[in-house]
Parts: structure tokens; C-alpha cells; sequence
């Protein structure tokens, strides 16, 4: 699979895919579009990106202005790649990577490193923890600035969770990415 940055300080660099581990990147256009609708908030902003899988969202976000991208990954794999690709570009402190899993490991991260302007989370299309984690980033607003934007990508098909209304959503093929502004 060839996985690439889009545009920004790093736009067009490679990045590395983790062998032996069944990902679904959040794909080029659909990064093109959330970064693009981001473009005002993006310079100096504190980014999370959870599940973040090869890392290619939140460096996306430090390629295109974020000061701080904070990636929160259980895989060992992919932890690796995030590390490789981070190294690669250049990324320095600017890029902490958490081990762990979102919904354990949230809370302490948000203390550490928030609160945080925007937070990305590309759970598996299947997870069963999204409603505990929007309850945490929109219900009880952990880890989130004063006007923090919470963005989820899911599958179409799957309804997101009750009780959170979106702020917006756009549809990418079988993608859909949410929008909360808590």
C-alpha cells in the first residue's frame, strides 16, 4: 500500500505501512477534506489522533501547522510505524506517542498533554467502544480546549452512538467523518 502526506510542510513524503496488520487508512481525499475545512484552526493547534493506526492524520496536522500531535495507538505495529514515520519527517517532540487503548488510556493523556484543540478518532468501522469515548470527549468534554472540535471518522453504515448530536457530517463514499463541538 503506498501512504503518502498531502499537502503542508511535509506534503508528498512517504510514509511507512506496518506488514502483517489489518488497517484501513483514513484516506488522501478524505484527509484533503477534514485539513481543509481545519485550516483556520490548524496553526498552533494541539491535535490528538486516536487509533491512530500509521499516524498519517496527526502528522498530517503537524505538517500543516499544529505545534503538538499526540498519537494514541494500541497495535505494537503500528506504534512502530507512528515512531518510523515520525523519525522520517522530522516530527521531533512536536509528536508523543501513547501506547494503549483510546478508551483506557484517554483520560491520562488528556491530563498529561491537553487540553487539545482538535481530536481525531478512527476507531475500527466494528469497535464497540465509541460510545464510552464520546461520553468522554463530548459528554464530559476530557482533554478538550474551550473550543475544541471532536472528529470522528466511521462507516456510513453504522449510526454513531445516541445522544451526541453532530455539529456536521460529510459523507466520503463509506466513510462519513462527524463533527462534535461540545
Amino acid at each position: 500500500m503506498r501512504l503518502r502526506l498531502v499537502a503542508g510542510e511535509w506534503g508528498g513524503r512517504p510514509l511507512v505501512y506496518p506488514k502483517g496488520v489489518d488497517l484501513r487508512p483514513t484516506a488522501e481525499s478524505v484527509r484533503e477534506a477534514i485539513f481543509s475545512s481545519l485550516a483556520p484552526d490548524l496553526p498552533g493547534a494541539r491535535f490528538a489522533d486516536l487509533y491512530a493506526g500509521t499516524g498519517a492524520v496527526g502528522l498530517e496536522a503537524l505538517s500543516r501547522g499544529a505545534t503538538l500531535a499526540v498519537f494514541l495507538e494500541e497495535n505494537p505495529r503500528c506504534v512502530e510505524a507512528i515512531r518510523t514515520n515520525a523519525a522520517n519527517l522530522g516530527a521531533g517532540e512536536r509528536a508523543v506517542i501513547v501506547t494503549g487503548a483510546a478508551e483506557t488510556q484517554w483520560r491520562a493523556v488528556a491530563e498529561r498533554h491537553g487540553p487539545f484543540d482538535l481530536v481525531f478518532a478512527d476507531p475500527p468501522y466494528a469497535h464497540e467502544g465509541l460510545e464510552q469515548l464520546l461520553e468522554m470527549l463530548v459528554g464530559e468534554r476530557v482533554g478538550l480546549a474551550e473550543e475544541g472540535l471532536v472528529i470522528i471518522e466511521h462507516s456510513r453504515r453504522r449510526a454513531l452512538p445516541a445522544g451526541f448530536p453532530t455539529w456536521k457530517e460529510k459523507l466520503f463514499g463509506e466513510t462519513a467523518v462527524a463533527y462534535f463541538r461540545p
